[in-house]
């Protein structure tokens, strides 16, 4: 899989298929599309209310990890079918007396 955010708070992640399934293809704007089931259309989405996210999973790969630049932390289950992915652990990993530092 291959998750990654947009400036827009939505988390997109795509399943990526493995070498013996990837269509050979001489145009080089079709090689992304060679390594996913349908690029048009995410697997699954997460959305976040919270700018500037950073993205990863689990080392099971059975969840997604947000860290956003405003301190807070979320986990969420990735199901098999994938969809709109809900009801995610939230942690605020900035105290409300500490600052985020902008550099």
């Amino acid at each position: 899989m291959l998750a990654g955010s947009s400036d827009r708070g939505t988390i997109h992640i795509f399943k990526v298929l493995p070498p013996n399934q990837r269509v050979a293809t001489n145009k080089s704007s079709n090689v992304v599309s060679s390594f996913f089931n349908d690029t048009a259309k995410a697997f699954a989405t997460f959305k976040v209310t919270d700018e500037n996210t950073k993205v990863g999973f689990t080392a099971d790969s059975k969840s997604l990890i947000v860290i956003s630049q405003q301190g807070k932390f979320y986990e969420v289950a990735i199901t098999p079918a994938g969809g709109e992915l809900k009801n995610p652990i939230e942690k605020n990993m900035i105290s409300p007396q500490e600052k985020v530092v902008q550099g």
